[in-house]
């Protein structure tokens, strides 16, 4: 992904809307979680990495996949209505203020000092 070009795109399948497809533009990412749930006895009941982008669908319908009963287009104002997860929220949240930052750009990384010696 370019800086002039920060949008590639993708096609996603919609599982619960009949294997349609939606026509996407996947931008910016927002952050990447991992979600370990361990059992009593310490062992992994699971393991999800999640990794969320900006995206914008470019065409199709807006459909859930098969890990949802619902999907819809909702207003900022109105996400309070919808009683999302704390969690959910904030990454809403953390998604929009980087849309507001821009485009991607890459930034000077200064080099760590080193000893000589």
């Amino acid at each position: 992904m370019s800086a002039s070009a920060p949008w590639s795109s993708t096609t996603a399948a919609c599982c619960s809307c009949g294997g349609g497809t939606n026509r996407s533009r996947v931008g910016a990412l927002v952050d990447v979680l991992d979600r370990i749930r361990l059992a009593p006895d310490g062992r992994t009941l699971y393991h999800y990495v999640l990794i969320d982008f900006v995206c914008r669908r470019t065409a199709g319908t807006l459909c859930c996949g098969s890990d949802a009963t619902e999907a819809a287009s909702v207003s900022v104002a109105d996400l309070p209505d919808y009683h999302l997860a704390a969690a959910t929220f904030a990454m809403i949240h953390k998604a929009l203020d980087r849309l507001a930052a821009g485009p991607w750009r890459p930034r000077d990384v200064p080099e760590p000092d080193v000893d000589p010696r």
